[in-house]
């Protein structure tokens, strides 16, 4: 929620934000379904998806813009884990008229574990999102130079978490380490 945040503290402004977009983008267009525009969101976290009646379901990461929400599961691997895909679609759907996606946002993919509705859902990895982050600034000295603390955790980030390991304790513990 933090690096898609385009006033966050990163100081990337919509670099990131552009970077997920154009992820789940790739996804809905290899499904024939029409692209999110790039547009102004509200970044918001934990938000409950039903009526509090029916018990919580809470969604990681709720994006809402003018035209378009999108709905975020953040897990370490692809599978709903019990929550309701069409209650996230529902919850999105009512906060926009026009377009609501539901994200399956993980380290590590794995379609077969895609059940109940998270099918439909784009899948996106940390490592595609840090790649595609990295190819953006990663040549850029000017965002280097004026943010180096950032430019460090960020490179922090994509060098500890994208070896091809599972970010389980012992990873997060050699992170936090690390920094």
């Amino acid at each position: 929620a933090w690096l898609l945040n385009v006033e966050g503290s990163h100081q990337l402004e919509d670099r990131f934000l552009c970077c997920f977009l154009d992820e789940v983008n790739e996804r809905l267009r290899s499904d024939g379904l029409p692209p999110v525009p790039h547009q102004h969101f509200i970044v918001e976290q934990e938000q409950n998806t039903r009526s509090t009646r029916l018990g919580a379901d809470i969604a990681d990461i709720v994006m809402r813009g003018e035209r378009t929400a999108l709905v975020i599961e953040n897990y370490h691997i692809s599978d709903g884990h019990g929550h309701d895909y069409q209650a996230y679609y529902d919850f999105g759907a009512s906060l926009v008229e026009e377009q609501c996606v539901v994200v399956m946002l993980c380290d590590i993919r794995d379609d077969s574990l895609l059940e109940d509705g998270w099918k439909r859902a784009p899948v996106v990895t940390y490592s595609t999102l840090l790649n595609r982050l990295f190819d953006d600034i990663g040549a850029d000295l000017d965002y280097q130079n004026a943010h180096p603390e950032q430019f460090w955790f960020l490179s922090q980030m994509k060098q500890h978490f994208l070896k091809g390991k599972r970010v389980n304790d012992d990873a997060s513990l050699e992170f936090i380490k690390a920094l």
